[in-house]
């Protein structure tokens, strides 16, 4: 083999071997890369289809103070949320909105129990008095109908303007808070078209004040009241504290004694006692 083939056989063969680096370049090496990918990818996926399967939820437990009817109704309404989820895919936010609408919930919290269990917790607004008749409201100032509306016991009543609620259920709670001290509590409350709060106590006596400087003036009467009324307390009706530099006290009228009867016929026929013997 002269040199000059040689050569030629070395360049030829270092040609081949460029055209096909360059070939596994350009169409090999994307396509192992490729199929590299789609083998990660395929993996990816079965394990998070894996990963569903192990977390796929089979226990839902509902916690709160409520009836069963109520706890059916929720998890009625929490099956088209859960069934078919996974701990991975569970709509939590979903099931906190659904249930957070209720007018009786005051809050909702969702947990994750691994690998199979769901807990929806859900706290319930505390009715504190009824409202306007028909209706209960919260600590919060919210009118709600409560899921066990039966079963609330005697509460005091309020009574106001629907968009006044808050303000309502505010002075109720200070005037509440004001009375405790001296034995008295609101079993009445009514804000009136004038804008003037109307109060009866537990013992029946009515208070009537303007909206503005309601609080500081029943503070003013109250002190009176601790030092000068409380012994008489039984005979008061109303109280007016709607002056500027006072108040109006109207009291109630005497209960009449009963006539004594010395001349009454006695069971068998026989004339009463008068009390002589």
């Amino acid at each position: 083999m002269t040199m000059a083939l040689h050569d030629n056989l070395v360049r030829e063969g270092t040609a081949r071997r460029q055209r096909a680096a360059a070939f596994l370049r350009r169409v090999v090496a994307p396509a192992g890369i490729a199929l590299a990918v789609g083998l990660v990818i395929a993996v990816g996926v079965a394990f998070v289809h894996w990963l569903a399967d192990v977390t796929r939820i089979e226990v839902v437990r509902v916690e709160g103070s409520f009836g069963p009817h109520t706890q059916g109704e929720i998890e009625r309404s929490l099956s088209s949320l859960v069934v078919g989820h996974s701990l991975l895919d569970v709509p939590m936010t979903d099931i906190t909105r659904e249930l957070g609408g209720l007018s009786w919930v005051a809050a909702v919290d969702v947990y994750r129990i691994w690998p199979h269990g769901l807990v929806v917790r859900v706290t319930e607004k505390v009715p504190v008095a009824h409202w306007n008749g028909d209706g209960f409201i919260s600590h919060a100032g919210e009118v709600f109908q409560p899921e066990n509306a039966a079963d609330v016991g005697t509460l005091p009543s309020l009574v106001g303007p629907e968009d006044k609620a808050v303000q309502v259920m505010s002075f109720y709670s200070n005037v509440n808070s004001m009375l405790m001290p001296l034995g008295l509590s609101v079993r009445e409350l009514k804000l009136n078209d004038q804008l003037s709060w109307e109060i009866v106590t537990g013992t029946g006596m009515r208070i009537r004040v303007d909206q503005e400087e309601g609080l500081s003036r029943l503070r003013r009467f109250l002190r009176v009241y601790e030092k000068r009324l409380y012994e008489v307390a039984e005979r008061i009706d109303s109280v007016d504290l709607r002056y500027i530099g006072g108040f109006a006290v109207h009291w109630a009228p005497p209960v009449a004694a009963p006539k004594a009867s010395t001349g009454a016929m006695a069971p068998g026929g026989e004339h009463g006692s008068n009390g002589q013997q």
